[in-house]
């Protein structure tokens, strides 16, 4: 299991695999490098403490402690795959940010957005 910890709160637990986890922290890695933030949104599903939430948004920074937890009892050994970084990269620059769909013990990034945002004029 691997977790994600926000400003000292937990945020998000990866139950299934710490390869989520260990491919998001490597790309706000490069992000947070040059000085850039990010949104982490959550979509439906359940909050830590097991209330329901239609959604929220997280914005980490540099600034901001963002902590990445690996529980390593199992030895999973996690490859970083490069096309799944620039994936997530791509997401840190919309502004919706990476999304995560369902509960925050089981998630899973999507690529459709609750929300349009209109374009500038």
């Amino acid at each position: 299991m691997a977790q994600l910890v926000y400003n000292g709160d937990p945020v998000l637990m990866a139950t299934h695999s710490q390869d989520l986890l260990a491919h998001l922290q490597v790309a706000a890695f490069e992000q947070f490098k040059t000085g850039q933030g990010f949104f982490i949104t959550f979509v439906g599903g359940t909050g830590m403490s097991g209330e329901t939430t239609p959604g929220n948004s997280i914005w980490c920074h540099p600034g901001i402690s963002l902590q990445f937890i690996y529980d390593d009892d199992d030895g999973e050994q996690v490859t970083i795959d490069r096309s799944q970084v620039d994936n997530l990269l791509g997401f840190m620059d919309l502004p919706h940010g990476v999304l995560f769909s369902g509960s925050s013990n089981v998630a899973e990034v999507v690529d459709s957005v609750p929300f349009v945002v209109p374009p500038n004029s």
